[in-house]
């Protein structure tokens, strides 16, 4: 839930750096007690921010 609060409050850019210290293993999907898609938004962050880095 972190990576996306940071994205909420503190931009996407920061969000995007950090994302990239998510494994992908989506265990945080299993564990979430209200079945947010933690895995879905994080590899969402991760796709956002590679794009950034694409486009220069």
């Amino acid at each position: 839930m972190g990576m996306g609060w940071t994205a909420i409050t503190l931009g996407e850019d920061l969000a995007g750096e950090i994302s990239y210290l998510c494994l992908g293993c989506g265990r945080c999907d299993e564990v979430c007690p209200v079945e947010i898609p933690l895995s879905s938004i994080i590899a969402g962050l991760k796709a956002r921010a590679a794009s950034r880095v694409e486009k220069g």
